[in-house]
């Protein structure tokens, strides 16, 4: 018997299913033909289909927007518990680091919406280039559509990783954010995809959010693995990267210098008659 027939816009509403699933049916999820391969790995997902092709007999149908008041959902009971998605084993996006690189960081600026009130959630890339600086971390783009025109305009290509074009679908995005250490995004699927795959994400939103995120909050009931940042007035995106770079410098501290790291079993102290051997910081030490 299928209980349940959901038409699922956003990753964020897949953790329904098994819920559904619970109530004692077998769940079919209908969504768009670029989500079906990730969505498909939900639990207790009988199988994902495309949207708008035939459907098999089913009992119940709901619509993605209805399952939290359907369910009685509250804050105290959203149900949070990450992974949900799993990206495929198999696939051809590999995310090579660069030599030294020691916290791998993806970007989405922009969002693809043409709706007016949607394009207040895009970011200037020069904000992220503004991060660039800070040794250690390697900068990869997620960002999709010609939005990644700008990675020319701004001459980064010697400081970002473009993934955007091996991107086909969400899955595709799965496997990319599943190979990272954080992403850092506007309010975007991407968002999305790497808290259901508890991946630590920051997320970056105007002052006027969605209603998803609430108010004030710096975490996410729907997200145990994102962070906040909000834009303290309109158009504010200065106070929002203000904010991200003394996290980003701490999640990647200046390595320590071998001629300063400790060594408790040298003599305490040195034999002056033996000179000095240069320190090569790229040497192997085995």
């Amino acid at each position: 018997k299928t209980l349940g027939r959901s038409i699922l816009t956003s990753s964020q509403f897949a953790r329904y299913v098994p819920v559904i699933a619970a109530l004692g049916g077998s769940v079919i999820i209908e969504c768009p033909s670029d989500q079906v391969r990730l969505i498909a790995t939900v639990p207790e997902a009988e199988r994902a289909i495309i949207e708008n092709t035939p459907l098999p007999a089913i009992d119940v149908s709901a619509s993605v927007l209805d399952l939290p008041m359907l369910l009685g959902t509250t804050l105290d009971t959203v149900p949070n518990q990450v992974p949900y998605l799993t990206p495929p084993e198999l696939h051809n996006v590999h995310l090579p680091a660069p030599p030294g690189t020691r916290l791998k960081v993806g970007i989405v600026w922009h969002t693809e919406s043409a709706l007016l009130n949607e394009q207040t959630k895009s970011c200037p890339l020069r904000h992220f280039v503004g991060l660039m600086d800070i040794p250690g971390v390697a900068f990869y783009s997620l960002q999709n559509g010609a939005a990644v025109a700008e990675l020319k305009e701004h001459a980064t290509e010697a400081l970002i990783t473009d993934v955007g074009a091996r991107l086909h679908d969400l899955a595709d995005s799965a496997t990319a954010i599943a190979q990272l250490d954080l992403v850092i995004t506007i309010d975007a699927e991407e968002a999305h995809i790497a808290g259901a795959l508890a991946k630590p994400v920051w997320t970056i939103l105007p002052f006027a959010s969605d209603w998803r995120w609430m108010t004030e909050r710096l975490d996410s009931p729907w997200y145990p693995t994102m962070r906040l940042f909000r834009q303290p007035g309109f158009g504010d995106w200065n106070s929002v990267f203000n904010e991200i770079r003394p996290a980003l410098e701490a999640l990647c501290p200046p390595e320590m210098s071998p001629a300063a790291t400790p060594d408790e079993s040298a003599p305490d102290a040195p034999d002056e008659s033996a000179p000095d051997a240069p320190i090569n910081p790229d040497s192997d030490p085995s």
